[in-house]
This record gives structure tokens, sequence and C-alpha cells, in this order.
């Protein structure tokens, strides 16, 4: 084969299995992973619910050039509405999709990492404590 012809044949396996790295094929792939390694049922499904969330924005992206701007934009969406538990939990969900691509060798870094403290933290709230049983 020639010079010319090997680097087409590159190019297009190159576009292939980057068309194969989108966030959201990957993200899949790690829920899968998470139930056979035995998550709850009801653990998946938040898991799940959240990433629906970031798949708009993120989803079709190849997962190796996402960039911590692009993750950050998702957890404003979310932070917006003011459920900054919710967003507080999509970080550290981005994070273990980012970390399983990064172990998968499909992405350098876990760019959700970065993004600690950047967005509102949820204000703890305390109650009173029950001390008679009658109540």
């Amino acid at each position: 084969m020639s010079l010319p012809a090997i680097e087409k044949k590159r190019a297009r396996i190159a576009a292939k299995y980057a068309a194969a790295n989108t966030f959201e094929l990957v993200a899949k792939e790690w829920l899968v992973k998470c139930e056979r390694d035995g998550l709850a049922p009801v653990t998946v499904d938040k898991i799940r619910w959240l990433l629906e969330k970031a798949y708009p924005l993120i989803g079709t992206l190849p997962i190796s050039q996402i960039t911590p701007h692009e993750a950050l934009a998702v957890l404003r969406k979310i932070e917006a509405t003011g459920a900054y538990e919710s967003a507080r939990r999509m970080r550290s969900v981005l994070s273990r999709v980012f970390r399983y691509g990064v172990a998968t060798v499909r992405c350098d870094k876990d760019v959700a990492s970065d993004l600690r403290g950047a967005i509102a933290t949820p204000k703890t709230k305390h109650f009173a404590a029950i001390t008679r049983p009658s109540e």
C-alpha cells in the first residue's frame, strides 16, 4: 500500500473510533458496568436520570474533547433551577464517567474533578431531635 492510502485508512479508523466514543455512549457503557457490579437498581435509575440531563449539552461530543467549561455548563444549568444537591451529585457522576473513560483509554483526564467548588453547595438544615418517645 502507498503511504497516502495508509494515512487515509488510519483517518477512517480514527473517525469511526471517535464516533463510538461520545460521552453518551461511554456513560451508557459505564452504567451497564455499574449494574453488573451490583449497584442497587434505585441508584442506577438515579444516575441514569442525572445523565439524561447532561446528554443534550455534551452527549454527542467525543469524551476526549470535552472541556471543563462544557462540563461546567451542565452543572450551571442544574444549579440555575436551585437544585444544588442535584448539581453536586451531577459533578460526582460526570467525574465517575470521565474516570471510566480514562480507565478504558478514551480520554486523558477527568475534567469534572477540576470543578470541585465551582458550584454552590447546598445549605444543611438542622432539625430538633425528638426527645420523648410519645412524639
